[in-house]
């Protein structure tokens, strides 16, 4: 009975804890839950600061406009910029002999002939060493030494022609058609000076050395308040202006002066412009502080020889 009641007992114990803890239900396997990541993305793009619309750089080397070749011609067309400008002065050397109403043949300072002591030139002007014929005003240089009236001594003569007192204007274009001489110490010029006889001013048209004739300097001369003469100019290379006649020209104007060399425009200034009547002067100096003296294969006699010289002026 005992063994019985032991046996209930331990059926009832069980029963009991059965209720008190019931059998687990299968559970599946937990998945382990990824560690979770971050949706990848691309990094943020810096904030641009705006810029300012910009002309765009130009390409390098820049393409710049070249100036135009110059090309002398040997027998430019002759005249004036302007087809309304009047002729007012003409010589083209077509008599027998220098027109004297137009030309003297020397400085106004002439004493039985002249020369240039500024410049320490070598020549002496005289009235024979400029010659009238072809067409053609020839002014002679010649290795033949003379005495001056005042007992000095010149190695050289020379010509040159002047329109002082005779022909006079203020403002103009001017030109010559001429041919330069070639040698060592020759000095050929075509020029303008004030009628006042006061210097500066002077307008270098032209003036050419001997030994370079392919270089043609232009020049103007004046003076400020308070200074010591002044200069400005510019040398043009060109074709050998010893060879052939050629053209050379200045538009003198108000405010401004334009040279000319075959009708291609070669030097303007516009500041300390002369705006007074002033003279032509044509001459062949031999020697002096910027040519040099002749050397032994300077061809004498030289010449300078011009075809025309012509002044035309605005109505």
């Amino acid at each position: 009975m005992k063994h019985l009641l032991s046996a209930w007992l331990g059926l009832l114990l069980l029963l009991l804890a059965g209720c008190a803890a019931p059998a687990a239900l299968p559970t599946a396997t937990p998945t382990a839950t990824a560690a979770p990541t971050d949706t990848p993305t691309a990094a943020p793009s810096p904030t641009l600061t705006p810029t300012q619309t910009r002309t765009p750089m130009m390409t390098f080397p820049p393409t710049w406009t070249p100036r135009p070749t110059l090309s002398p011609t040997i027998s430019p067309t002759p005249g004036p910029p302007r087809a309304d400008m009047k002729l007012i002065f003409e010589d083209d050397f077509d008599a027998a002999a220098l027109d004297a109403s137009k030309w003297m043949p020397c400085y106004p300072w002439d004493n039985g002939g002249c020369t240039n002591d500024g410049n320490h030139e070598l020549e002496w002007y005289l009235p024979g060493n400029v010659e009238v014929n072809g067409g053609l005003l020839r002014l002679r240089a010649d290795n033949s030494p003379v005495t001056a009236p005042d007992g000095r001594n010149f190695p050289y003569t020379s010509g040159m022609v002047s329109s002082f007192r005779r022909f006079e204007f203020t403002y103009g274009y001017v030109e010559m058609r001429a041919k330069m001489p070639r040698g060592k110490g020759m000095w050929p010029a075509f020029w303008l000076l004030p009628a006042s006889e006061e210097w500066p001013p002077e307008i270098d048209i032209l003036e050419v050395l001997g030994h370079q004739t392919d270089v043609v300097y232009t020049t103007l001369h004046y003076k400020l308040e308070g200074q010591p003469h002044l200069s400005i100019g510019q040398s043009y290379a060109g074709p050998d202006f010893a060879a052939d006649f050629h053209i050379f020209a200045v538009n003198w104007r108000a405010g401004e002066i334009q040279w000319y060399v075959d009708g291609n425009p070669v030097f303007r200034v516009t500041n300390n412009v002369p705006a007074q009547p002033m003279y032509i002067l044509a001459n062949l100096a031999v020697g002096g502080d910027w040519p040099g003296s002749p050397n032994a294969d300077t061809p004498f006699p030289g010449y300078y020889e011009i075809d025309y010289i012509r002044v035309y002026q605005s109505p």
